[in-house]
């Protein structure tokens, strides 16, 4: 079977050992689909510990395969299998894991890479795989956001909130919000207004190694990172930049915008 080539994807290599992660609710309802796919898959690969694996992969939905991601080593490519609703950022369904387990030892699949974010607060810095949700943390009136770029200011307007997202994200709260969707390779962020007092389009900027964005509120925020953790700092000023760390995604076939085109037709 041919090598997968896509543009921006690195050529993958034949793998016998995977860490797998299974969502618990999967587990706990459904013991029997657990054990199978314990069973085909252990019976193809030796499933081991994340720091002796060549590829993870996710048994769940978006939010599970986010959470397993953000806690894995370095550089490891994840493969998402959906079992959840939308799977924007899956590649495979539970009926394609024959074929997935075939590509995988064959090598027929490429690993893409994409960006993560990381915003520092005061001494605290976090890190984003879909996008940073700045929201205000006080009912009351609408808190003054400041963004600037690389120094300079873009704008200083009344909002309920702000976010900040990667290529990857770009279909989630972004797009909710009315922020376009980028490609998934793209080096690129979308910060997208919510509910902004006067018109104020969202805006996409190029963040390379060097340049970051700084927003200043002019009253305290809650940041919700990924949608699964909020915090609530005492500073009002955030930096947020592409983060050293790289999101590493296996794809098994050459869909452009695959996450636009799952996020419609779900």
């Amino acid at each position: 079977m041919a090598r997968v080539h896509v543009a921006g994807c690195e050529p993958g290599r034949p793998v016998s050992r995977i860490a797998l992660y299974v969502k618990d609710s999967i587990r706990e309802r459904s013991p029997d689909l657990h054990g199978s796919l314990v069973k085909l898959l252990g019976g193809s690969f030796e499933i081991v510990e994340p720091g002796k694996a060549e590829v993870a992969v996710s048994v769940g939905g978006d939010g599970t395969f986010l959470a397993v991601a953000r806690e894995l080593p370095e550089d490891l490519p994840i493969l998402g299998v959906n079992m959840g609703r939308r799977g924007a950022v899956t590649d495979a369904l539970p009926e394609d894991l024959p074929i997935v387990v075939r590509r995988l030892m064959d090598g027929t699949y490429c690993v893409e890479d994409r960006i993560k974010l990381e915003a520092s607060i005061a001494s605290e810095s976090y890190e984003a795989i879909n996008e940073f949700y700045l929201n205000r943390r006080h009912v009351g009136s609408t808190p003054s956001y400041t963004v600037r770029y690389n120094s300079d200011e873009l704008y200083s307007e009344r909002m309920d909130g702000l976010i900040i997202s990667t290529p990857t994200g770009s279909t989630g709260y972004n797009l909710s919000a009315g922020g376009p969707v980028l490609p998934e390779t793209a080096r690129s962020i979308v910060i997208t207004p919510v509910l902004p007092l006067t018109k104020v389009p969202p805006v996409v900027i190029p963040l390379d190694d060097g340049p970051e964005v700084e927003v200043e509120s002019s009253s305290p925020i809650t940041l919700l990172v990924d949608g699964q953790l909020s915090v609530d700092p005492d500073a009002k000023i955030i930096h947020v930049r592409q983060s050293k760390y790289r999101l590493r995604v296996v794809r098994l076939r050459q869909i452009h915008f695959q996450h636009l085109r799952k996020t419609l037709c779900s």
